[in-house]
């Protein structure tokens, strides 16, 4: 993981980089600028999710701090802006710590821009630096599933973590708490209400893997009515992640199936994120939240209250059978991230 120091040591490296691009244009006098617009463009990335913004992220610093274009809003803090989760975006900051933003622009001619400013952009998994006729793409500097050589990628970082517990503790029950989910040792059937220690087990792992870097918290209310299963809040930025944690398959309590959940319980689990998200940027509108719903696959086919094997065929029918979302917040809506189906598999009859 990147930490803090490295962020800074990256931003030093940044700054020889494009120092001669920036005397080239304007002379040593424009250096301090240069640092100003860098430790800017850190300190939003401290709020702005740019691991997974779609859009075009525009820093200036004007050489003699007047506005660069018409319009925008101006606030008195960086931590007051209110940030945008998608499109074109262009930030000015001053000498005195105010910041101009302008949103939903159609288009910026960064050319004309750069001929009286110094002009950072993001886009694409590129930074880029502009001054005067002269332009330079900062080479990556970091690994390349980090987008900017500035941000802390946090929700890449998470969506690494879930991406490994899927593959190495919950398809195999691979977990001490996890292990207690089953009704029988042949992992056909969940006890009942099997979702606290699924979360359980998924806030020890991310605890372990994020623990340096976020606080992760179970069973946060989010709105007066249910509270999210795992919350998880990156230090020193306002970077959230909400975590819906859902089941599919059949409970059995010893004498009979109690319940019984297939894809209208995942969707079930989709709709209570959305709602979540609302409530959240209701509440904390300077926060950058993204939602993940996890849902832990037990389904098999031909099996009844006295099941206790069951062949590879119906223990696995459901192993690549994905669910089908109605509506698809992950497709609609930019700050839901593509639901991630664990499949668990049961021990199948030789």
């Amino acid at each position: 993981m990147v930490n803090s120091r490295q962020i800074e040591a990256f931003s030093e490296v940044a700054l020889h980089l494009h120092l001669t691009v920036v005397t080239d244009a304007f002379g040593d006098s424009a250096i301090p600028m240069l640092k100003e617009l860098l430790t800017y463009v850190g300190r939003l990335y401290h709020r702005l999710p740019e691991d997974v913004y779609r859009g075009q992220i525009v820093v200036v610093k004007s050489l003699d701090d007047s506005p660069v274009a018409d319009g925008g809003l101006l606030y008195g803090s960086p931590d007051a802006v209110a940030l945008p989760q998608s499109g074109r975006v262009m930030f000015q900051t001053f000498s005195n710590g105010a910041v101009r933003v302008w949103s939903s622009l159609d288009s910026i001619d960064l050319s004309k821009l750069a001929q009286s400013a110094i002009v950072y952009t993001f886009d694409q998994g590129k930074d880029t630096f502009f001054a005067g006729s002269r332009q330079a793409t900062m080479l990556k500097l970091v690994a390349q599933a980090f987008s900017s050589n500035f941000g802390v990628p946090r929700f890449h970082s998470l969506k690494d973590a879930l991406e490994d517990y899927r593959l190495r503790t919950a398809r195999h029950t691979g977990c001490k708490i996890l292990e207690k989910i089953w009704f029988d040792s042949n992992r056909i059937f969940f006890i009942p209400k099997p979702e606290s220690l699924m979360r359980d087990s998924l806030v020890q792992f991310l605890n372990n893997v994020l623990g340096s870097e976020a606080q992760v918290r179970p069973e946060q209310n989010v709105n007066e009515t249910e509270p999210v299963d795992i919350f998880i809040h990156w230090y020193m930025s306002q970077h959230l992640a909400l975590i819906e944690v859902k089941w599919m398959g059949k409970s059995h309590n010893g004498v009979k199936i109690t319940t019984e959940y297939g894809e209208a319980r995942a969707n079930h689990g989709a709709k209570q994120l959305a709602d979540y998200l609302d409530e959240n940027y209701r509440t904390a509108p300077l926060h950058a939240a993204r939602a993940y719903l996890i849902v832990f696959d037990a389904r098999r086919a031909n099996t009844a209250a006295d099941t206790r094997t069951i062949s590879r065929p119906d223990g696995l029918k459901f192993e690549n059978r994905e669910i089908t979302f109605q509506p698809a917040y992950h497709v609609d809506r930019l700050d839901f991230e593509v639901p991630l189906r664990f499949f668990c598999e049961p021990k199948c009859d030789a």
